[in-house]
């Protein structure tokens, strides 16, 4: 288990690119073209 948890993804607090829209991940019965 863990003692406590980030305020923010811990990526994004170290740099990282920021979190990316849904709708531009999850794809809808072909690749490429967001639900």
């Amino acid at each position: 288990f863990v003692d406590a948890f980030y305020a923010a993804p811990e990526l994004a607090l170290k740099g990282w690119r920021q979190r990316l829209p849904l709708e531009s991940l999850v794809m809808d019965e072909t690749w490429n073209k967001g639900a």
